[in-house]
């Protein structure tokens, strides 16, 4: 075998049985009733696999502080046995008496700090499940405007001929939240909550229904040993949802339930019972996400039953692990380069909006957008550059004949007509920021900056609006130059 077997989960039915001192001193072979003892043969000080051990004499019993062990037997002499291996006792797997022990044995108790239910659920969720009467519905929620880093979930489980019900809320934070995640964190906390209770009894053959709105969570929760795809978004909750289904005391079957009727003019009393919790937990989720982003709750540390997890820095990679970790090696590399280019202090990297800056990028055309990419970069069509792919060029201005045109000349030539050109260029791009609205104090630091052709710093324009402000001075204090 290509790796060892991990431990003995349960004791092997063997009627010849050898255990181990902790020492590795002493060997006892029971069979059936009676035991053998045997000692260590080699005095040699170093101990290994293959160590000889000898018949010493019949003991009363096994003591109880041993661990496992196999041996191999001499052909020729049956007094003497080499031992090959050793392991723990299996531990004596107590089953739990209630669903409240199996959620604190679980370790993350954040997940379940806004649980509510009625009467005893081991009672009526265990005999719901046998009468066929019992239903999950859960749903997600999502405010781009508000929190876009924040989803929510409401779960509901209840049953179709009895009042009880058991209800749970969540807010989770990642910079990958959506809707769908919502969904899924709602499937996985249902899951998690059944699977407490009905652990603490027997396997049952009763189908488990659950309904949830959204096509993708039916989809997968219907598939659970299906593999995800390496660029499935939020798969670290889908992989936990698939692994909860599949250790479930029961089979689950999932339903699509149609989502927001209510809204479509449906009333309360046309809904049958999926479709009016999956109401409830609409409202719910969205009550808890608002208040959770006024308050700052929401779940922390891993999933229970979360068998892995990948980070790029501090950010947990929720889908593609080739495209997080080529956004995190894009990231540091960024930050390195603009550092060492005075560009953007490194510990000012972060107050920028970089996701934002993206998306206005998209906004643009493509050759615009390498038009920028090259500017920002340096490496626009100056005579510093071109003179670079071809030696006929000359390195100069040609408008003022310095030497070395460079990207920041363009806006500091001292040429007549360039510097007209660049006057009425910078009055249009008043004219602009005046009418979008832009901020007095913003537009006048470009402006100003931009016809002071170099001569001016932000710093120096700042001192007439903030004189002493550190936050304003360290903000463009760092960097005076427009490129």
């Amino acid at each position: 075998m290509d790796r060892p077997l991990g431990n003995y989960l349960v004791v092997p039915p063997c009627v010849d049985e050898w255990y181990a001192s902790p020492d590795g001193e002493v060997l006892y072979n029971k069979v059936i009733e009676e035991v053998r003892r045997f000692t260590l043969a080699s005095t040699d000080t170093t101990r290994t696999r293959s160590s000889r051990f000898v018949f010493d004499s019949d003991v009363a019993e096994v003591p109880d502080d041993v661990l496992l062990a196999t041996v191999k037997r001499s052909p020729n002499n049956p007094e003497h046995v080499i031992l090959h291996s050793v392991a723990p006792l299996p531990t004596q797997v107590i089953k739990p008496s209630s669903f409240l022990d199996v959620l604190e044995s679980l370790g993350n108790q954040s997940l379940f700090k806004h649980l509510t239910y009625d009467g005893n659920p081991n009672e009526w969720v265990y005999e719901g499940l046998c009468r066929g009467t019992l239903r999950m519905i859960h749903d997600g929620s999502y405010m781009r405007s508000m929190a876009p880093d924040m989803c929510s979930a409401a779960v509901t489980i209840c049953l179709t001929d009895s009042p009880e019900m058991m209800i749970c809320v969540i807010a989770d934070r990642s910079e990958d939240a959506d809707n769908y995640r919502g969904e899924i964190l709602g499937a996985v906390l249902g899951l998690i909550l059944l699977h407490s209770v009905l652990s603490c009894h027997g396997p049952k053959d009763e189908t488990l229904p659950c309904h949830c709105d959204n096509m993708g969570v039916v989809k997968h929760a219907n598939k659970k040993n299906e593999g995800l795809a390496e660029n499935q978004a939020q798969a670290d909750v889908l992989a936990v949802m698939k692994h909860v289904i599949s250790i479930m005391p029961c089979p689950v079957q999932y339903h699509h339930v149609l989502g927001h009727q209510l809204r479509k003019g449906m009333s309360l009393d046309q809904l049958d019972l999926p479709a009016r919790m999956n109401e409830l937990c609409d409202d719910k989720a969205k009550e808890h996400l608002i208040r959770s982003f006024l308050e700052d709750d929401v779940i922390t540390g891993p999933l229970p039953y979360e068998q892995f997890s990948l980070f790029a820095g501090k950010s947990k990679i929720t889908s593609s692990p080739a495209r997080s970790i080529h956004r995190w090696w894009s990231y540091k590399t960024a930050r390195a380069l603009f550092h060492s280019k005075k560009l953007i202090d490194y510990a000012d990297f972060d107050l920028i909006y970089w996701k934002g800056m993206g998306k206005v990028m998209k906004e643009y055309p493509r050759m615009f957008r390498v038009w920028v990419t090259k500017h920002v970069s340096h490496f626009c069509g100056t005579n510093r550059q071109l003179s670079r792919i071809d030696k006929s060029v000359s390195n100069v201005c040609p408008s003022c004949g310095r030497e070395d045109e460079d990207t920041h000349h363009i806006t500091t030539c001292s040429d007549p007509g360039r510097k007209e050109m660049l006057m009425d260029s910078i009055d249009d791009l008043e004219s602009w920021l005046s009418d979008a609205g832009t901020d007095g104090i913003i537009s006048d630091l470009i402006v100003r900056y931009l016809r002071g052709m170099g001569r001016l710093s932000m710093t120096d324009i700042l001192h007439r609006y903030h004189h002493g402000n550190r936050t304003y001075l360290h903000m463009f204090g760092k960097r005076n130059t427009i490129v």
